[in-house]
C-alpha cells in the first residue's frame, strides 16, 4: 500500500477524498477535476490523482479510513465534507446511481470513524 504522506495537510487529504469520490462512476470528468482544484488547489489535486492511480481501491479506502480523524475531528467539519462530496457528484450534472451508492458508503465510513 502507498500510504498518505505524513506531510499531508487537510487540503491534500480533501483532494484525495474528492478524487476518490470523483472516480466512483469510472469517469472523472473535467468538471469534477475542476471542482477538486477549486476546493483545494492544482498541486494537491495532482498529488491526489497520482496516489489514487498507484493504489488499489482497497488501499484508497484504507487511506481514507486511516486519515479521516487527522483532519475532520468534529461533526460540523464532517458535515461540511459531506456537502463538498455531494457538490462534486453533482458538478457534472449526473448524480448517478453508483455515485449515490458511494455517497452512502462514504457516510458509513466517515461517520463510523
Amino acid at each position: 500500500m502507498h500510504t498518505a504522506p505524513d506531510s499531508w495537510n487537510q487540503t491534500d487529504f480533501l483532494a484525495f477524498l474528492l478524487v476518490y469520490a470523483g472516480h466512483t462512476d469510472f469517469e472523472f470528468s473535467a468538471r469534477e477535476q475542476q471542482f477538486v482544484i477549486e476546493q483545494t488547489n492544482e498541486e494537491a489535486c495532482i498529488k491526489a490523482l497520482n496516489l489514487y492511480r498507484l493504489q488499489s481501491d482497497y488501499d484508497n479506502i484504507e487511506t481514507i479510513e486511516l486519515n479521516i480523524n487527522r483532519f475532520y475531528t468534529t461533526q460540523s467539519s464532517r458535515e461540511q465534507l459531506f456537502t463538498q462530496i455531494k457538490q462534486l457528484f453533482e458538478s457534472d450534472a449526473d448524480f448517478s446511481t453508483i455515485e449515490k451508492n458511494t455517497w452512502r458508503i462514504l457516510h458509513h465510513i466517515l461517520d463510523d470513524e
